[in-house]
């Protein structure tokens, strides 16, 4: 069985994201990846962008939802950040994360992973 994954691992912003007042005051760091699995394998024959979904494309459209105002759940923006991917034909699901890596000081990272697939 041949597949093929699109993957995006930790883009990184500055954005205003939370439910705290401390965390509306000022932006955080906020970490985002994805893996996106396709319907189909890329066609290589080609060597040719215009035959496979571009991660340009999907980090366009993560970068309007995460310059796009306050956001209050790492929920919220990972459904929002998995529709997005959702909308383009090739992509069967993707799993998104949402992590902040500020919040506590003995600990990596905070955040949300979710896995959404294209409904039939």
């Amino acid at each position: 069985m041949n597949s093929s994954k699109l993957i995006i691992r930790d883009l990184t912003y500055m954005m205003s994201i939370g439910v705290f007042e401390q965390e509306k005051q000022a932006p955080q760091r906020v970490l985002i990846s994805a893996d996106v699995e396709l319907l189909a394998p890329p066609k290589s024959e080609r060597d040719d962008i215009a035959d496979v979904l571009s991660y340009d494309d999907i980090i366009q459209d993560i970068n309007t939802l995460c310059n796009s105002g306050h956001v209050h759940l790492v929920e919220r923006l990972a459904e929002d950040i998995a529709d997005a991917i959702l909308k383009y034909n090739q992509v069967k699901a993707c799993t998104v994360s949402v992590e902040k890596p500020d919040i506590y000081d003995n600990v990596r990272s905070v955040g949300v992973e979710i896995t959404r697939q294209r409904l039939a």
